[in-house]
C-alpha cells in the first residue's frame, strides 16, 4: 500500500517506509491522486501544469520520465492509463489521508479534525509551475476552511449542549488554526466566561489584540471589543456572539486582508511568531557602475581619506600609510555635522588608475583627502592634501617632518587643519575631538597598523594575524585603549565567521577586550556596541542600551550605526532601523556586506524585490563575497524560490566557501522544504560533525518529514530542555505544538506555549 500524506508537510511511504521522490513527481502524484476524484487527467493539461516553459515535445518526454520515476519507486500498477492521452492513479493502492479527512466531515467531525495536523502541503513549493502553486493554495485554503467549519460547528454544539469547558477547548483549538480571527476570538471568550472564567477570558482578548497590533498594526474588531467591555463591566453573557458562517462569512475583514499582505503562517501563536513575507518583483539591473549614488548629490559635509601612498625606500611601509589613512578617518569621523566615508569604501580604489572625479561620484563626496607617507628609522613625513573634489581645488596641503613618537600629535594636527580649512565654508564650529592622552610605543603602534592592514583583509587567515598583531601591542602597552577594542572586534568577525580554524571564540572570550576597552577610554563607541552584540538573545533591553550608547559615540562609525538599526529592528522600530541601515551605506556606499544587510533587512520585512535588488547590487560590489549569495539564498526561500535559493546555496558550497557552516543549514532547510530527503540528511549529516548551534531543528524537522513524529518531538523537548525557558525557537515548537494537537492535549499545547511565550525580548536572528 502507498501512503499519501499531504496534510502537513508531503510524505510519501511505501508499506510504511518513507519514499524520496524528486519534488516535480511528488508533486505530480499529488495532483494525480487529488486533482480529479474521477482519477484521470489528459497529458497536455499536466504538460501545462508542470511543463510550461518546455516546448510539446520535450514536455512530453518529461512527463514520460517522471511517471517512468513514479513507477520505479512505487510500483508498475501505480498508474493506469487510459488511451495514449489520460493518466491516473489506482486510487485503490493509495491510502490519501486528504480523501480520509473529506470523508470523516460527514458524520465523523471530531475523527476529521483529529485527521488535519496542518496546512495541506505545509512548506511545499514548485518553481517554475505556477499553475500548480495556485492549485496547491486553493486546495489548502479549501481544506482549512474546512477544518475551521467542522471544528466551529463541534464548538457551537458543546455550548448548546450546556459542555462549556469542551466548547473552551474547542474554539482554543480554532485560535491556533486561525491566531487573527475575530469570530474564533469570540467564541473562545464566551465560552470561557460561560464556563465560569472571566478571567481568561479577558486574558484571551489581551492576547488578541496585541498579537493584532504586534503582528498585523491593526486594531481589534469591534464586535471583539464589545464583548471585552461587557465582560470587563462583569455581564455574566456577552451581548455580541461568534457570527455563524452563514450570518457573516469573515468576522475580520481587515484583519484577514492585513494577513494575506503579511502572508502569515495559517498556524500560530503570540509565541510563534513567523512572519514570511511571501511576494515577488523583478529584480532590475542596477544603473551605473557598482557603488553609484542613487540619484543623490553630495552633501558639502562630506568627506573621503583616500589611502595614502607609501614612499619609503623599499615601499615595504603599506601597512602603516594605510593605517595612519584610517586612523585619520576615525578621527573626523567624531566630527558633528561631517559625513566621512569609512575604510572599505575609501581604499576601494587602492591601486586603481581612477580619476577623482570619478572617485568622487561614486563616493558620492563633495572633499577628498590625499596624502603619502615615507617611513625612515625612527623618521616620518607625512604629506596630506585636502582637495574640493566638482572644482579640483586644493584647499589645503601640508608636510609634516617628525619623529614616530610624535605620530598620534601629527594626525590630531591633520584633523585639526581639515576642520579649519572647512570651517567657514560648510559652518564646522566645533573642533575636532583630540583623543584622550595616551603615550604609546612606537613598536606597540606598528603592531596595531600590522592588524588594522590584515582586518582590513577579512578572511578567516587575516584575522587570524589581526589578532596576533593586537594582542602583541596589548601586551606592550597594556592601557593602548585602540587595540583592545580592535581585538574585540577582530573576536567578533571571527565568531561570525563560525570557522575551525581559530577554535572556539566564546563571548567571554571576547567581551574581555570589549570591556577593558571601555575601562580605559569610555568613549569608544564600537566597544559598546560589541558588548550589546554579545548580549543580544540574552538581555535585548541591555543589548539596546548598549547599542544606543555605542551610537551616541560614534554616530560616524557605519558598523556602530549598522548594528544599532538591528538592535532597533529586533524592537519593531522598524522605520528607525532601516534610517540607521541606510545611514551606514552613505558611510560606507561600496561596502558589500552593509548593502547586502540592508537587502535581507528588506527582504525580511515584506519587501523582497527591493531587498533583491541591494543584494545583487551587494553582489556586483564583490561576487567572491559568500555573505551575500547567502542572504540571497535567503530571500529568495522567503518568496518561494526554493531551486533559485538551493543555487545560490550550492554557488557557496561548492565554490566560493565550502566551509560556510550557515550555507549547509541553508542547503538542509531547502532540500527538506522540497522533499528531497536524502539530499537533506546528508547536509544534516554534515552539521552533526560540527555540532551545529541550530542542528535540532533540522534534525526534528527531517524526521517528521520521515514519518518519524515521536522522535522528532523528543529531539524538539531535549532542545528545550537543554537550553532552558528563555529558549525561543518558532520551528520546534510548532513541532511539539502540532503533536499536541493531533493528540486532543489542546491544554498541554497551550501550557506549553505559554510556557515559553516569556517576553524575554525580540527574536530578530543572527545576521
Amino acid at each position: 500500500m502507498i501512503g499519501l500524506r499531504a496534510l502537513g508537510p508531503l510524505l510519501i511511504t511505501r508499506d510504511g517506509q518513507p519514499i524520496a521522490l524528486q519534488p516535480k513527481r511528488a508533486a505530480l502524484l499529488v495532483y494525480l491522486a487529488l486533482a480529479e476524484r474521477a482519477g484521470m487527467q489528459r497529458r497536455d493539461t499536466l504538460l501545462g501544469v508542470f511543463w510550461p516553459e518546455q516546448d510539446a515535445a520535450h514536455a512530453r518526454g518529461s512527463l514520460r520520465q517522471a511517471l517512468r520515476g513514479i513507477r520505479q519507486a512505487l510500483g508498475d500498477d501505480i498508474l493506469v492509463t487510459r488511451g495514449d492521452e489520460e493518466v491516473g492513479v489506482r486510487r485503490d493502492r493509495l491510502a490519501i489521508d486528504v480523501h480520509a479527512f473529506e470523508q470523516a466531515l460527514d458524520g465523523q467531525t471530531d475523527d476529521a479534525i483529529a485527521l488535519y495536523s496542518a496546512p495541506f502541503c505545509q512548506g511545499f513549493h514548485l518553481s517554475g509551475c505556477p499553475e500548480f502553486e495556485h492549485w496547491v493554495e486553493t486546495q489548502r485554503d479549501r481544506l482549512a476552511r474546512a477544518f475551521a467549519d467542522a471544528v466551529e460547528q463541534t464548538a457551537r454544539a458543546a455550548t448548546a449542549a450546556g459542555d462549556h469547558g469542551d466548547a473552551a477547548s474547542r474554539w482554543r483549538r480554532l485560535v491556533l488554526h486561525d491566531p487573527y480571527s475575530a469570530r474564533a476570538a469570540i467564541g473562545l471568550m464566551n465560552a470561557l466566561a460561560a464556563a465560569g472564567d472571566r478571567a481568561a477570558a479577558l486574558v484571551q482578548f489581551e492576547r488578541y489584540a496585541d498579537r493584532l497590533r504586534r503582528d498585523l498594526d491593526v486594531e481589534p474588531e469591534a464586535d471583539v471589543v464589545v464583548v471585552a467591555e461587557h465582560l470587563k463591566a462583569g455581564t455574566s453573557q456577552a451581548v455580541v456572539t461568534a457570527p455563524t458562517l452563514a450570518d457573516h462569512q469573515s468576522a475580520s475583514a481587515s484583519v484577514q486582508a492585513a494577513a494575506r499582505r503579511s502572508r502569515l503562517p495559517a498556524f500560530s501563536v503570540a509565541a510563534v511568531l513567523l512572519v514570511i513575507a511571501i511576494g515577488g518583483g523583478i529584480i532590475g539591473r542596477w544603473a551605473g557602475a557598482p557603488g553609484d549614488a542613487v540619484g543623490e548629490p553630495a552633501d558639502a559635509n562630506s568627506i573621503a581619506v583616500l589611502p595614502f601612498k607609501d614612499m619609503s625606500g623599499d615601499q615595504d611601509q603599506e601597512y602603516m600609510s594605510d593605517g595612519i589613512a584610517e586612523e585619520l578617518v576615525n578621527l573626523l569621523a567624531r566630527i558633528p555635522n561631517l559625513r566621512v566615508i569609512s575604510r572599505t569604501s575609501a581604499f576601494s580604489f587602492k591601486g586603481q588608475d581612477i580619476d577623482m572625479p570619478t572617485v568622487a561620484a561614486r563616493l558620492n563626496v563633495a572633499h577628498v583627502v590625499e596624502g603619502s607617507v615615507r617611513k625612515s628609522g625612527n623618521q616620518i613625513r607625512i604629506t596630506a592634501q585636502l582637495i574640493e573634489t566638482q572644482s579640483d581645488r586644493h584647499l589645503w596641503s601640508q608636510t609634516y617632518d617628525r619623529a614616530l613618537d610624535d605620530i598620534f600629535a601629527i594626525q590630531d594636527e591633520i584633523a585639526a587643519a581639515i576642520v579649519e580649512a572647512l570651517k567657514a565654508k560648510l559652518g564646522l564650529e566645533t573642533p575636532p575631538v583630540v583623543r584622550e592622552s595616551q603615550v604609546v610605543s612606537p613598536e606597540a603602534y606598528d603592531l596595531y597598523l600590522r592588524g588594522l592592514q590584515a582586518y582590513g583583509v577579512g578572511t578567516v587567515a587575516s584575522l587570524v594575524s589581526a589578532r596576533s598583531y593586537f594582542e602583541e601591542a596589548m601586551a606592550l602597552e597594556p592601557t593602548y585603549a585602540a587595540a583592545h577594542y580592535r581585538l574585540a572586534r577582530t573576536l567578533w568577525d571571527v565568531r561570525v565567521l563560525q570557522s575551525e580554524e581559530v577554535g572556539e571564540v566564546t563571548y567571554e572570550v571576547i567581551g574581555k577586550p570589549a570591556r577593558e576597552a571601555i575601562r580605559l577610554d569610555s568613549t569608544i563607541g564600537g566597544a559598546h556596541t560589541i558588548l550589546g552584540l554579545l548580549e543580544q538573545g540574552r538581555d535585548w533591553d541591555s543589548s539596546l542600551q548598549l547599542r544606543t550608547t555605542g551610537y551616541q559615540f560614534a554616530p560616524g562609525d557605519p558598523f556602530v550605526a549598522l548594528q544599532y538599526g538591528r538592535a532597533l529592528e529586533a524592537h519593531g522600530r522598524i522605520v528607525e532601523a532601516e534610517q540607521l541601515f541606510r545611514e551606514a551605506l552613505r558611510l560606507e556606499p561600496l561596502h558589500p556586506r552593509f548593502r547586502g544587510m540592508l537587502g535581507l533587512f528588506l527582504g525580511l520585512r515584506g519587501r523582497p524585490a527591493d531587498g533583491l535588488l541591494e543584494i545583487e547590487r551587494a553582489i556586483e560590489l564583490n561576487p567572491g563575497a559568500a555573505v551575500n549569495w547567502t542572504y540571497k539564498g535567503m530571500v529568495l526561500r522567503l518568496v518561494g524560490d526554493l531551486v533559485g535559493s538551493t543555487e545560490a546555496f550550492l554557488r557557496i558550497a561548492l565554490d566560493l566557501d565550502p566551509d560556510l557552516h550557515r550555507n549547509w543549514s541553508g542547503l538542509a532547510g531547502n532540500y527538506l522544504a522540497l522533499g528531497d530527503l536524502e539530499r537533506a540528511k546528508t547536509w544534516i549529516d554534515r552539521l552533526r560533525q560540527i555540532d551545529y548551534p541550530t542542528l535540532a531543528v533540522l534534525e526534528a524537522q527531517y524526521l517528521r518529514a520521515n514519518g518519524q513524529g515521536h522522535e522528532a518531538v523528543q529531539v524538539a523537548l531535549r532542545e528545550f530542555e537543554k537550553r532552558g525557558r528563555r529558549y525561543k525557537n518558532p520551528p520546534l515548537m510548532r513541532i511539539v505544538v502540532y503533536d499536541l494537537i493531533a493528540r486532543g492535549a489542546l491544554d498541554e499545547a497551550e501550557e506549553f506555549l505559554l510556557h515559553y511565550d516569556e517576553r524575554v525580548g525580540p527574536s530578530a536572528g543572527h545576521r
